[in-house]
């Protein structure tokens, strides 16, 4: 079995991926662009797997990482039907605080 973020990598070259609504909000309040979040998931590491409780996908994946203006940021996100979907982004200035 292909490790799980080597698979997520594959999908954001292959621009299998999306943007939940809350995941863009957040992306606005935190003035982070798309190839921010990108980068940090392309540089990062699976931090937490656990299983999806709304069964939509087997996991939830978060990744850290650190965007390539040199922000550290959590990306939640799931692999449902081909697709990886950010639904959940939190800065590492909202964590530190």
């Amino acid at each position: 079995m292909r490790d799980a973020l080597t698979q997520i990598i594959d999908l954001l070259e292959q621009n299998a991926y999306e943007f939940a609504d809350h995941a863009l909000d957040r992306m606005a309040e935190y003035d982070l662009d798309e190839e921010e979040v990108l980068s940090a998931i392309e540089e990062g590491f699976i931090d937490k797997k656990q299983r999806d409780n709304t069964g939509e996908a087997r996991w939830v994946y978060t990744i850290l990482g650190e965007s390539d203006t040199g922000r550290g940021i959590y990306v939640a996100g799931k692999i449902m039907e081909g697709v990886f979907r950010v639904f959940r982004i939190i800065s590492a200035k909202e964590d530190e605080g």
